[in-house]
């Protein structure tokens, strides 16, 4: 990835890209790309709404693979493998990291840093080698804590060298 660099305002020197991933993906530009979701078979908004419109196997993978609002996804994926306009088979990982869908959640925060690190894990035990693309998981409608996000994707890529943040341009 010739545009690969590291963002000069992240003191932890992030790698990431700028542009969109639904284009990437498109291109076949990594062997997988993974999303966050919920654990209610909703994907409606954010990154996995934009996703699933061009993409339903994701969605698909999700009902088909799982059970509807069993908190034990929590920290698992689901996935499914697409063919790409540019010939490629990229497979989508589904990485449960939050409970709820949606923003407003009274119960607190619907992100789960713990479930993103187990869902990383996961994935890179399982397809090592991969080059992952992922937006900032979490960021958006999960409500995360952005900074121990950005620093848990820095993690994996110190220990992978495999895992690109694709952040669209501002």
């Amino acid at each position: 990835m010739s545009n690969l660099k590291r963002s000069p305002d992240d003191p932890i020197g992030l790698k990431t890209v700028k542009g969109d991933l639904l284009d990437l993906l498109d291109n076949g530009v990594f062997d997988i790309v993974a999303h966050g979701c919920n654990c209610f078979h909703t994907m409606g908004s954010g990154f996995a709404g934009k996703l699933v419109k061009r993409y339903p196997q994701a969605l698909g993978a999700d009902q088909r693979d799982s059970i509807l609002g069993d908190q034990g996804k929590m920290g698992t994926y689901t996935q499914c493998i697409v063919d790409t306009p540019s010939g490629k088979r990229v497979r989508i990982a589904n990485i449960y990291t939050q409970y709820y869908y949606g923003t407003g959640y009274a119960g607190g925060e619907h992100f789960r840093l713990h479930a993103l690190k187990s869902g990383l894990q996961k994935l890179f035990e399982d397809h090592p080698g991969q080059l992952i693309g992922i937006p900032l998981i979490g960021g958006g409608l999960g409500q995360g804590p952005i900074q121990a996000i950005r620093d848990l994707i820095a993690y994996f890529q110190t220990r992978t060298g495999n895992l690109v943040l694709v952040e669209l341009p501002e």
